[in-house]
Order: structure tokens, then C-alpha cells, then sequence
């Protein structure tokens, strides 16, 4: 088989597929892909459902699997959430991490603000039958109540740099605003055992919206991955959760880990 005709071959191979592929051979869907969509402008994306860990996703281009694939969020066993432990999303783009979760018997509240990707999130809870452990909201959490705007990297498929920007910004979306300690007043919760923030470079004002839950222990643990400029932010981040009583375990990759003391 040569050139053209394995690639027609892929193309076909994929098409209209709703295949789980386990994650060894899903990478090469990234090769796939690129091949495809420049010699026969086809796009795999939305098309193939790829197992990532023992979650099953969609596969979009451009998926980032990193945190998957060197575990980092991981890296300390007693971060891994289990059966029975409430956690808290914040940032969770197509649902990797609230999968991982839900898949673990954790309850999950997974908070996305990105239209695009919220969609996605639904899809992939139902894909894994957690539509029971996995409760998705649209908001974006901040540090004060109301609507901002978020900055969509792309209107068509869901983009894990979705940024909460001014109105003016290209690609700009409203959305509403929400703070921590509002969101799980109104769930009815008086505990959470994990909370993880991945909110592109939002993280201090998702903090400052958890005040009254960190300054009662409402929070046991903490990971939050922090974004660039790191050197900049990890200061102001760690005063904060210091000055709430919680103890860091290690920064591994970006990614911060602290418990209440």
C-alpha cells in the first residue's frame, strides 16, 4: 500500500468512528491527524473516542493529555480522590480530571465556563455513564459575583486556553460569575475533601472567592496548577494558602499540592 492509498485507508479507518482506542494507540491519532489534514484536509477531531487512562473522551485536536500522561495530578497518592470524597473542578475543560474522579466514586461539581468545551464535558460524562458522580455547571469562578468575559481561543472546538478576559478581546463570550463560597453554600455543602484549579492564570481570584471556605477548613486539599508567569504568581499563591492554615506537600510540574494543617 502506498502513500496516498494508506492515507485514504486511514481516512476511511476513521470515519464516522466511534471506536474506543486505548490511550497507547490514541497518541498516534495526534500523527493521524496531522497527516490528514494536510494532505487531504480531513480533520479526525469530534470523530474517534480515544481512552485516556480508563476514561474515554473524544479525541479534539490539540487534546492535551500531559497531566494524564506524567500523572501529575498523581504525584502524591493522597491527592488521588476515592470512594465518597467530594470534589471540586474548577477548570474542567472536556472533564479529564471529574472523570478520573467519578471513575474513582468520588462525587464531582466540575466547573467549566467555556461554551465549547461544556459541551464537550456533558458528552464525556455520559460517554462514561457518570451522569450519577458528575455534576458540570457553566459558570466561571472568580472572586466576585456577576458576568465577565472569557476569551474563546476557538469558536469551534473547545480550547483548554480559554481566559477570562475584557469584552473588547476577539472571541470574547460572556459568562456568569460565581464565587467558591457561594457555589457549594448553594449546593448544601459543609465539606470538600479536594479542590482543583486549573483556571489559566485566574487562579489568585479563584482563591480570594474562597476565603470564608479556607479561613473555616471547609477545603481539605488543594491543587492548583499554576500558570505563566509562574514566578510571578506562585508567591502570592502560596501566602495566601499559608495564611489560611494549609501546608504544601510539593510542586510537581507546575501543579502545587497543599492540605489543611
Amino acid at each position: 500500500m502506498k502513500g496516498r492509498e494508506l492515507i485514504q485507508y486511514i481516512s476511511l479507518l476513521f470515519k464516522n468512528l466511534d471506536n474506543v482506542m486505548p490511550y497507547s494507540e490514541a497518541i498516534l491519532v495526534h500523527i493521524y491527524n496531522f497527516v490528514l489534514k494536510s494532505i487531504l484536509r480531513y480533520d479526525l477531531s469530534g470523530k474517534v473516542i480515544v481512552r485516556v487512562s480508563d476514561v474515554k473522551v473524544r479525541y479534539l485536536q490539540g487534546m492535551d493529555f500531559e497531566q494524564f500522561l506524567f500523572k501529575g495530578y498523581q504525584r502524591y497518592p493522597n491527592y488521588i480522590p476515592k470512594r465518597g470524597d467530594i470534589v471540586v473542578d474548577v477548570g474542567a475543560f472536556v472533564g479529564l480530571y471529574s472523570l478520573k474522579a467519578g471513575k474513582l466514586g468520588a462525587f464531582v461539581i466540575a466547573i467549566e465556563p467555556n461554551p465549547i468545551a461544556f459541551i464537550q464535558l456533558l458528552e464525556n460524562i455520559m460517554v462514561n455513564n457518570l451522569l450519577g458522580n458528575i455534576v458540570p455547571i457553566n459558570v466561571a469562578l472568580s472572586d466576585q459575583e456577576g458576568y465577565g468575559y472569557l476569551n474563546v481561543v476557538n469558536t469551534h472546538i473547545p480550547s483548554g486556553k480559554a481566559h477570562l478576559s475584557s469584552a473588547d478581546m476577539p472571541g470574547a463570550k460572556q459568562v456568569r460569575l460565581v464565587t467558591f463560597d457561594s457555589l457549594i453554600l448553594k449546593k448544601g455543602l459543609s465539606w470538600v475533601d479536594i479542590v482543583k484549579v486549573d483556571v489559566e492564570g485566574h487562579e489568585l481570584q479563584v482563591l480570594k472567592g474562597m476565603k470564608e471556605s479556607l479561613r473555616k477548613g471547609l477545603v481539605n486539599k488543594l491543587i492548583i496548577e499554576v500558570h505563566t508567569p509562574v514566578k510571578e504568581r506562585l508567591p502570592h499563591i502560596i501566602s495566601i494558602i499559608k495564611y489560611y492554615q494549609y501546608e504544601i506537600d510539593g510542586i510537581y510540574r507546575g501543579v502545587l499540592y497543599a492540605r489543611r494543617k
